[in-house]
């Protein structure tokens, strides 16, 4: 029998996390002295974290809050040099499955297509693995294996293919299909159920998100938002929620200093759909959001014209509520 050891420091779903993290209704982002939107999706990243300590010697098996789970054979870590690694690691595990999460860490769902168009996604799940020995970088020596609860998605195994997390110039997740960017799906026994489950091979750390493209026919158009006097990309963020699909978020990736508005540029965004506008910034160390629901229209801009403060937990609610 495979010998298994997988000791979680943090073991908690990312909606306890929000809870405990984003605290009570008097909790504000000045709790956490977080000044800027980027601050603020690296805070609730690293909060967001699981993390296992790990013998490397021999076969681990750990399982995320919301039933991912990790397979790490016996002698998979080796050190910058090369080197076998047989001390204990840390072993460190986000999972983002929802709309809500997806915001409050910054991770969006778009994906770069040929010609260098940008397009929504819809996520079966996205996930972050890393690992590291008495604080130095470990590396992987031999594939490890990823298997991710289908349900967790909403959105079914069809036509779902792998995506390897890039960077957009301002930060922002700008996903890339992988080269293995087919996805098996299979049956395997997660949280005493068996369940159907991506089956994934990782050959490196980083981010991972499970997609297929967001599909309407319907024709389409670019859109701006235009944000209060004094905001741009450097001190806000606003992102698209699309109605009915809980599983998809876009991000405003471009700021046009002509226009003067944010833009997602690409002129993708179909006509006739119905969707809500969220943005936030961080004012006096609060955070302060607006959320607006609107149908697209050609050529749209939306219009933010206040901004209202509010707590995470509460941000969190209001997104959570959204169709």
């Amino acid at each position: 029998m495979k010998k298994t050891i997988s000791i979680p420091i943090y073991c908690f779903s990312l909606a306890v996390i929000l809870i405990t993290f984003l605290g009570c209704k008097e909790k504000t982002a000045k709790d956490g002295l977080v000044t800027s939107p980027s601050a603020f999706f690296q805070q609730n990243l690293e909060n967001a974290k699981q993390k296992f300590i790990i013998d490397p010697t021999i076969y681990n098996s750990l399982q995320g809050s919301q039933g991912t789970l990790v397979q790490i054979s016996p002698n998979s870590l080796v050190d910058a040099q090369g080197n076998l690694v047989t001390s204990e690691v840390t072993v460190e595990f986000i999972s983002v499955f929802d709309r809500t999460s997806m915001l409050m860490l910054g991770k969006n769902t778009q994906g770069m297509r040929s010609l260098g168009v940008v397009q929504t996604m819809v996520t079966g799940g996205e996930y972050y693995l890393n690992a590291h020995a008495s604080g130095n970088q470990v590396f992987l020596n031999q594939d490890i294996a990823v298997s991710v609860p289908v349900n967790n998605g909403g959105s079914g195994p069809w036509n779902m293919r792998k995506f390897d997390g890039g960077e957009a110039l301002d930060g922002n997740p700008i996903w890339e299909l992988a080269a293995d960017s087919l996805i098996p799906v299979d049956t395997i026994q997660i949280m005493e159920q068996w369940q159907a489950a991506y089956e994934l091979l990782e050959n490196d750390w980083g981010w991972t998100n499970i997609d297929r493209w967001y599909n309407d026919p319907r024709p389409k158009t670019q859109l701006y938002v235009q944000v209060p006097e004094e905001y741009d990309n450097s001190n806000c963020e606003v992102f698209l929620s699309y109605d009915g699909e809980p599983n998809a978020l876009a991000n405003f990736d471009v700021w046009d200093s002509e226009q003067e508005m944010f833009t997602e540029h690409y002129g993708q965004v179909p006509i006739g759909l119905e969707c809500h506008f969220i943005a936030v910034t961080i004012i006096d160390e609060v955070l302060h959001y607006a959320i607006q629901g609107n149908t697209i229209e050609e050529d749209h801009v939306e219009v933010i014209e206040d901004w209202t403060p509010t707590t995470q937990a509460e941000l969190a609610d209001l997104i959570d509520a959204l169709p």
